[in-house]
């Protein structure tokens, strides 16, 4: 059972990724199809890995907030957007992704070995 600090330190952790969903949320909807304007920048680049990877693995395995990405109501759009430029979806690979984080060095010993399928919440999986 962790101590107290680390549990603190984690409620930060969590609230931060909270704070920081919340602030890029109305971005994602504020007329612009990108983070800063028509064109994707690197910002957008920057910002679709974790983004892509939070419902499927960064939430239930690091348990990184309460909320999933599909609970805000406009960063699923941005984040499909990204993935249907050019050569994104095709060199997004969530097997490899699942793989990873479920039964690679990353993994968590008693989920290792253990690889789910994509969840059903995940807003790329109709992409």
């Amino acid at each position: 059972m962790p101590g107290a600090g680390v549990v603190h330190y984690i409620n930060r952790v969590v609230d931060q990724v909270k704070d920081d969903f919340l602030q890029l949320n109305p971005v994602a909807h504020d007329g612009r199809p990108f983070l800063l304007g028509d064109r994707a920048t690197l910002a957008d680049v920057l910002a679709y890995p974790p983004l892509a990877r939070f419902d499927a693995v960064y939430n239930p395995l690091f348990r990184a907030s309460r909320r999933r990405l599909v609970d805000y109501t406009h960063l699923p759009a941005l984040v499909k957007r990204i993935h249907n430029m050019p050569g994104v979806a095709e060199t997004t690979r969530y097997d490899h992704i699942l793989t990873h984080y479920y039964d690679g060095a990353w993994a968590v010993a008693t989920r290792c070995g253990i690889i789910p399928e994509l969840p059903a919440t995940n807003c790329l999986k109709a992409a």
